[in-house]
């Protein structure tokens, strides 16, 4: 037999006497040598894809190397172009003696200096708007804030329990209120809280600027004292013309826009001087809710919680126009922080102690510290409603309000009302009656003031 040749069963075990199959020691030993040389190659393999990622590691490494050495490189430049950048600015930039320092101070628009005469100039309230566009993106994020603020109030149930009663209170409502006003077009009424005297005051006022005739309906909520609104509803005649003949030369928007916000600044500076120079004292202040209409556009400047809605002909589509600065809401308080204050249980602190309810208002002197700055701020959020863009508008209707009837009355409760009693032929005026008993019904106990006015 062939060395070579292996052995079959068959032959194994007839070689063998006890039955064990019989091997050749030469076919053992080629057995070895094949496992031998397959163990040889694959090491050699093993080597040979070691060799090849090593080569494929160091090819990276001198990539990596390139992009290190081509961003000093880089860096470098920018270093470079940095420091002339800086010395330009240097050689350009006037030099201010260091003892001329504290009495330097930005120019001042004469506009404002021309208003302000005689008063502190809050340079940080009068950002004025410089085009309609800045205006109008302004105006779109404080409805975007309406908006939230408006979805998330409906959603408290102590809001929705209070505008069911006041809609059931409604129906028990007559028009025996004295305390109203009505003129041409609009009406106005007001009933006292159970807590002290109405410190609630309303305007009706009109202006004509060239030939445009202009409407504003406003309402102004005193806290701690009537003080601060009744300034402010007496002071608007004189300081409204004034701050529109300064702003407004082509009735643009963002012109309205400076001449309301520098409106609201200059009657905070004024109740400043007046409540040093002739009560003695710093008093409390007012929140204010101010509604214009100039043509086809309604303007709404809101400081404080003081409110207006858009009553439509269909009262699940009714509108909130104004933001309410309250303390609680987390936006609002960024005013306070962001000056420097703080927001204790939702109200402004003061002395260690939540204070005031709202972020926005006119007056609180008392919060002022000694470097002069207040916690809270007197610039209105403003928004603008194009009428001529509602449907039906003939039966729209506005209202601004105090929140003694907003903190009671959700905007589809006080439309569904409001719609109830225009088909019923009530007047604006049996509407303002209606709206304010139906709030104290409902347990408002707050001062009720609601302007009422047809479109």
């Amino acid at each position: 037999m062939n060395d070579l040749q292996r052995p079959t069963k068959r032959q194994r075990t007839l070689s063998s006497g006890s039955g064990q199959p019989e091997i050749p020691s030469g076919w053992a030993r080629e057995v070895g040598d094949e496992r031998r040389f397959n163990l040889s190659r694959r090491v050699d393999a093993v080597e040979r894809e070691l060799v090849r990622k090593n080569a494929i590691i160091a090819d990276l490494r001198r990539q990596v190397s390139r992009q290190q050495r081509s961003m000093e490189t880089l860096q470098t430049k920018v270093d470079q172009m940095y420091a002339l950048t800086l010395r330009e600015h240097e050689e350009l930039t006037p030099v201010i003696d260091v003892d001329d320092f504290e009495t330097f101070t930005p120019p001042i628009d004469p506009r404002i200096s021309r208003l302000f005469s005689g008063l502190e100039i809050p340079l940080r309230e009068l950002e004025l708007y410089e085009s309609d566009a800045d205006f109008q993106v302004e105006c779109r994020a404080e409805m975007t804030r309406v908006a939230r603020q408006e979805e998330e109030t409906n959603k408290q149930q102590k809001k929705v329990k209070f505008s069911s009663q006041f809609e059931k209170a409604i129906e028990a409502a007559d028009f025996s209120v004295p305390d109203s006003v009505s003129s041409d077009r609009g009406a106005f009424a007001t009933l006292t809280g159970t807590r002290h005297d109405n410190e609630d005051r309303f305007l009706n006022y009109y202006f004509r600027a060239g030939n445009t005739p202009l409407m504003v309906k406003a309402v102004f909520d005193g806290h701690g004292g009537d003080e601060a609104a009744q300034f402010c509803r007496d002071k608007f005649s004189e300081i409204f013309p004034a701050c529109w003949t300064e702003f407004v030369k082509e009735g643009r928007p963002f012109e309205i826009g400076n001449a309301l916000k520098t409106m609201c600044v200059w009657l905070d500076a004024a109740h400043q001087a007046h409540s040093r120079s002739y009560i003695g004292r710093p008093t409390p202040g007012t929140t204010a809710c101010m509604t214009m209409i100039v043509g086809d556009l309604l303007f709404i400047a809101s400081v404080g919680d003081s409110s207006a809605v858009l009553c439509t002909p269909n009262s699940e589509e009714a509108k909130q126009l104004s933001f309410e600065y309250k303390g609680s809401d987390a936006y609002a308080q960024q005013t306070v922080t962001d000056r420097g204050g703080a927001i204790i249980a939702g109200r402004v602190a003061y002395r260690g102690r939540g204070s005031l309810a709202v972020t926005r208002a006119i007056g609180d002197e008392y919060l002022r510290g000694a470097d002069g700055k207040k916690p809270i701020s007197p610039t209105p959020g403003i928004t603008v409603i194009n009428l001529a863009s509602l449907k039906d508008r003939a039966k729209c209707t506005l209202l601004v309000m105090s929140d003694g009837i907003s903190d009671v009355a959700t905007p589809v409760a006080l439309a569904r009302q409001t719609n109830r009693l225009r088909a019923q032929g009530a007047k604006e005026v049996e509407v303002a009656k209606t709206l304010v008993t139906g709030a104290k019904l409902a347990g408002s106990i707050d001062d009720v003031t609601v302007g009422v006015i047809y479109l």
